[in-house]
């Protein structure tokens, strides 16, 4: 998932850990109307009040670093707002209906891109 229209800024990671529950909320509901399957990749050290693992210097520090310590509260304020769910119980639901047919899953290259349309 991603916010800020052409930026196409990622909801997870630094960028995402500052935006408000509200907004993460909100393009989770719009990726989902679109027929995408919302994911939020959280990593533990974003929310153990711990460092984050590793020697980081610099522009890599700031990125691994911005936002980390406040986002525990937003995190579990989108928690309130958003159903949040393992990948495979998420994934599972959406694959349940094909089961037990054979039509399968499209191939990679039969996959919608519609963030490369216009790009020409």
């Amino acid at each position: 998932m991603t916010h800020s229209g052409w930026l196409q800024l990622p909801v997870g990671g630094w960028t995402g850990r500052l935006l408000a529950p509200k907004r993460v909320a909100d393009v989770a509901e719009r990726h989902r109307r679109r027929g995408g399957l919302p994911v939020l990749v959280v990593h533990p050290w974003e929310l153990s009040g711990r460092p984050t693992p590793g020697v980081l210097t610099g522009l890599a520090r700031f990125m691994h670093e911005a936002a980390r310590l406040s986002f525990r509260a937003r995190f579990e304020a989108l928690a309130d707002i958003l159903p949040l769910q393992s990948i495979a119980k998420a994934a599972g639901a959406l694959l349940r209906p094909s089961i037990g047919t054979d039509a399968g899953l499209p191939s990679t290259m039969e996959l919608s891109r519609p963030w490369v349309q216009g790009w020409a």
